[in-house]
């Protein structure tokens, strides 16, 4: 599944969502998306940065976009095979140099 953002005003929006078996790739073009998670985890996601989250046994994460003119990016959701289940979850940031 690929969710694109294509935001142009200044209302904010609270995303949360409880992950499992499933990893999920944000890029962003253009604003800025604060984030969170259940294992301690904090960030930004900037213009031109992605970030990829695979959730094997289990993870809550929330997603805050920061007021701005304009949010333009992307998310694609990968199911992960149920045997990923016991794998570890992790978070990993992109630069655009990193791609």
């Amino acid at each position: 599944m690929v969710t694109f953002y294509k935001i142009r005003s200044k209302a904010i929006y609270l995303l949360i969502f409880q992950y499992c078996v499933i990893e999920t790739v944000t890029c962003l073009l253009k604003g800025e998306i604060e984030h969170g998670d259940s294992l301690g985890n904090k960030g930004v996601i900037i213009d031109l940065q992605c970030q990829w989250m695979t959730a094997g046994s289990g993870i809550i994460h929330q997603e805050m976009p920061v007021e701005s003119e304009r949010l333009l990016g992307c998310q694609l959701w990968v199911n992960l095979a149920f045997s990923e289940l016991q794998n570890k979850t992790f978070i990993k940031h992109n630069k655009p140099q990193e791609f």
